[in-house]
């Protein structure tokens, strides 16, 4: 069971993430600038922050998940 709640938590926090630069692409159309979001220097508006968070917080919960179920149940 844990198993299935970490997939659908990095599966759902990656694509998340990717609709968030979807919605930056769409907005300014600049590709080249998709790189500089692991820089922090994306100028996001709050919708794209706003799923960017989410998609961070959801990947980060799955990974987390996954330290507890090798550590205290593997």
């Amino acid at each position: 069971m844990m198993l299935i709640i970490e997939i659908a938590l990095v599966l759902s926090g990656i694509i998340t993430i990717v609709t968030s630069l979807f919605y930056y692409y769409r907005r300014t159309g600049d590709r080249v600038q998709l790189g500089q979001l692991v820089r922090g220097k994306l100028e996001l508006d709050g919708r794209e922050f706003l799923f960017n968070r989410v998609g961070l917080y959801l990947l980060a919960m799955g990974v987390m998940i996954r330290y507890v179920n090798q550590i205290f149940l593997g």
